[in-house]
């Protein structure tokens, strides 16, 4: 027979180290043949240090290269061993799955910042977008709108007429008597180029004068928004579509009014 190589002998001696099962080896490799390499275990029991062994009973040729008794499709499994009177998991099986873990772990982590990324991304650009406004008309024709200035609030009611407006039942120059009042409540109208083009009507309490035509004018522009979403770009860029926040600052403790202080004589 010929020599056992080098290699053939690097895996028998891996495969009995591995294994624990005693094999009687000669001094000399050249010596071996296939008759003379047996199992000899210590005893009947199988070992429990054993991992995917076949447990042969037949002689195992080390020439041919039939020298591997792991089955490998138990490459993954745990390997058991006795401690006492539990069983311990074989360490680097532990480390294998921990890494895989981890590594699951991460791509997940990885995958869900990803689509709350792409979530945001779309909220974004839809809340990015301009609304998409479309007239509003009831069915006796009319637009409504509702104004706010300072105290005071309006409701607007503009339908397609000959131009008149009425302000609580009564006629527009009379219960707004001053010219600057009136150039307010005309200013949507004058923007959008529709005067006389369209009955007003409204209802107005709270504040005085100056407010309740600054809510007039601000309920006119919505109404006119409401009957035709075309008319909003020009008054918008007049700034009749924003209601005027401002208001009367609060009168302080130690002032005569809200900013004025009484007057000091130093002697």
């Amino acid at each position: 027979m010929s020599v056992v190589t080098p290699l053939i002998r690097k895996h028998a001696l891996r495969h009995i180290s591995r294994s624990k099962i005693n094999i009687p080896l000669s001094n000399s490799f050249s010596s071996i043949t296939p008759s003379k390499i047996k199992f000899q275990s210590s005893s009947n029991k199988i070992s429990p240090y054993s991992k995917g062994f076949r447990h042969r009973t037949h002689p195992i040729s080390i020439a041919d290269g039939d020298y591997t008794d792991y089955d490998t499709s138990f490459s993954r499994q745990p390997d058991l061993s006795r401690d006492g009177s539990q069983w311990v998991l074989d360490p680097t099986y532990d480390v294998d799955m921990e890494r895989d873990r981890q590594a699951d772990q991460e791509d997940r982590a990885i995958y869900e910042a990803e689509r709350r990324t792409e979530a945001q991304r779309r909220t974004w650009i839809e809340n990015s977008k301009p609304p998409i406004r479309v007239s509003e008309i009831d069915v006796a024709g009319r637009a409504y709108g509702k104004g706010g200035r300072k105290s005071a609030t309006a409701h607007v009611w503009l339908n397609p007429g000959m131009g008149y407006v009425t302000v609580n039942g009564q006629e527009f120059v009379d219960y707004f008597p001053r010219d600057s009042h009136r150039e307010d409540i005309l200013g949507p109208m004058i923007a959008t180029r529709t005067c006389g083009y369209f009955d007003v009507v409204c209802k107005v309490n709270g504040g005085g004068k100056s407010g309740q035509a600054g809510a007039v004018r601000h309920g006119i522009a919505r109404a006119l928004e409401k009957y035709d979403p075309d008319y909003r770009p020009s008054m918008k860029a007049m700034g009749f579509m924003t209601r005027d926040p401002r208001k009367k600052e609060r009168k302080k403790v130690g002032l005569v009014k809200a900013r004025k202080a009484p007057q000091w004589v130093k002697r």
